[in-house]
């Protein structure tokens, strides 16, 4: 019994390493296209609205305003900073602990 406990137990980790490396690389071809797609469109969207059809420029108009929807600004941004700040001294310290015991 013990042997088939741990046997899933490894089982279960190397899952987890691999479900942690599809995420990776996910992760980085949402990055490049992200990349590649604000390459292609960070252009664009600095030129201005000239030449642009209507459709185009609200589409244009709609995107910008989507860019900074999620942005903090002032006291929130500060705040959330140092939340920010704390969680990482948090985790920081609760690694160290780990690895000193």
């Amino acid at each position: 019994m013990r042997e088939k406990l741990i046997r899933l137990q490894s089982l279960y980790i190397d899952q987890f390493k691999r479900l942690q490396h599809l995420l990776k690389e996910k992760k980085r071809r949402y990055l490049h296209n992200r990349k590649v797609e604000h390459e292609a469109l960070g252009s664009s969207l600095l030129t201005g609205p000239e030449g642009l059809m209507a459709k185009e420029r609200d589409n244009l108009k709609r995107l910008k305003c989507l860019r900074r929807y999620r942005q903090r600004y002032g006291v929130e941004a500060l705040l959330h900073r140092q939340l920010k700040e704390r969680r990482m001294l948090a985790t920081d310290g609760a690694a160290q602990q780990v690895i000193c015991a």
